[in-house]
């Protein structure tokens, strides 16, 4: 009985260290350098308008338009840790500044490495300007989105003193006279740009 006793003992204590050290890990690793936005709209024939990169706040956003002279808004924040990126609401911002936020929920978009992924969208409207939201989390594990199912993953990561870096990715497209064209313009924008963050995020 005192052997089986001390064997918990034991493996509690090691489980505990663990938890500590990775706790010790996280405190000590710095937040991830968001990429330059020229990495990142490589050969999609979006060129920057204006910056917006605020001293001391872990994200950047970029005003940015294309050859035929569409608009759309690419915002890219970063964590050392999985829990706060998967926390993230790409609408905030949006609600904060008065805009009406109408979830249509998830979206699957073809990304530019071949393969597909899962995003969040949402159509958000404050007076005459409304704007189609697409926004997810590149990570070393692929793309998630803050989603109940994403959440074994992201407590999995935590546990394990997690392997970021995370980027939360928001591409913002004005829906003009149609939503439809403006969500295919923000899913074929965000699907060039993912997969490169995705890189980085599993090559720090």
């Amino acid at each position: 009985m005192r052997t089986s006793y001390t064997r918990y003992t034991i493996v509690l204590g090691l489980i505990l260290a663990t938890g500590l050290g990775a706790a010790a890990a996280r405190l000590q690793r710095a937040e991830p350098v968001i990429p330059p936005v020229s990495q990142l709209t490589s050969g999609t024939g979006w060129q920057v308008t204006d910056t917006y990169a605020p001293a001391g706040l872990p994200y950047r956003q970029w005003q940015l338009r294309d050859t035929a002279g569409h608009q759309a808004l690419l915002y890219v924040g970063a964590s050392a840790r999985s829990v706060p990126a998967m926390a993230w609401n790409g609408e905030l911002g949006y609600e904060g500044a008065g805009y009406a936020v109408s979830h249509d929920g998830e979206r699957r978009i073809a990304l530019s490495d071949g393969s597909s992924a899962a995003v969040s969208l949402a159509h958000v409207q404050h007076l005459s300007d409304a704007q189609v939201l697409l926004y997810a989390v590149a990570s070393p594990r692929g793309v998630l989105t803050p989603r109940l199912q994403s959440l074994a993953e992201t407590t999995w990561d935590a546990v394990g003193g997690d392997a970021g870096p995370y980027y939360v990715v928001r591409v913002a497209v004005p829906a003009g006279t149609s939503d439809r064209s403006a969500t295919q313009l923000a899913s074929t924008f965000l699907g060039a740009v993912l997969p490169k963050l995705v890189a980085d995020a599993q090559n720090p």
